[in-house]
């Protein structure tokens, strides 16, 4: 298995959104920026079980067993981190990522699509985009897979949110699902910049609801 955990015969991009894409190259600093952002997302899990697309309330019955495995896999590259050694988590996250993998394709709900998807986005993070790891050459199959998870999340959505849901939790979980879909696409993007200096820009990214309320994310009481 390589450096980037591909997992053969795969082809995530069957159902995918429409495959229209503009590459686009960006100045180092950007990249740079880019690549540590999405490298600190790991480390705020661990630290408060919350990122710009995992939201701590979004599973008011418990968290999923997949973001709970997520939270100690965190905890244990953070520690590396620090040590400058994450090259020797790769193993067993490389596991965790193919039999997370497995499951997404036999999820019982979409509570649990959506759990194991943002666990993998965030355990091929801490795979592909390692400090200590900067000479693995880029994986196209990577690119598809992560497009795959996005491609699953969108195509299974729920048209209507249940009723039953509180304002607040309705938009948390209509809100995770589309930043979810971004984050695929996004390490997707810095991915290809850090292994090829350039990325493919996506319109259907850009065509997401978007809500300007982004504080309502960072807030914890009930809004109507």
């Amino acid at each position: 298995m390589s450096a980037a955990c591909i997992i053969p015969h795969v082809d995530p991009l069957a159902d995918a959104p429409l495959r229209l894409e503009i590459a686009k190259e960006y100045d180092p600093l950007v990249l740079q920026f880019l690549v540590n952002g999405m490298r600190e997302q790991p480390i705020a899990f661990a630290q408060s079980q919350k990122t710009v697309f995992i939201h701590p309330d979004l599973y008011t019955s418990g968290l999923p067993d997949s973001i709970q495995e997520l939270h100690g896999l965190c905890r244990l590259h953070a520690k590396a981190t620090q040590k400058r050694n994450t090259s020797s988590l790769r193993p067993l996250l490389c596991q965790k990522f193919a039999d997370l993998y497995r499951q997404l394709s036999h999820a019982a709900t979409f509570e649990e699509l959506l759990g194991c998807s943002q666990a993998l986005i965030l355990i091929k993070a801490m795979i592909i985009l390692g400090e200590d790891d900067d000479q693995t050459p880029y994986s196209e199959a990577v690119s598809y897979i992560l497009a795959g998870i996005a491609g699953r999340l969108w195509h299974q959505a729920p048209i209507q949110l249940p009723q039953n849901l509180s304002p607040r939790h309705a938009w948390i979980l209509a809100e995770s699902v589309r930043r979810t879909i971004i984050m695929a696409f996004l390490l997707r993007s810095v991915y290809s910049l850090k292994t090829r200096k350039y990325s493919v820009r996506t319109p259907f990214v850009d065509a997401l609801p978007f809500d300007v309320r982004t504080y309502l994310w960072d807030e914890g009481t009930e809004q109507t």
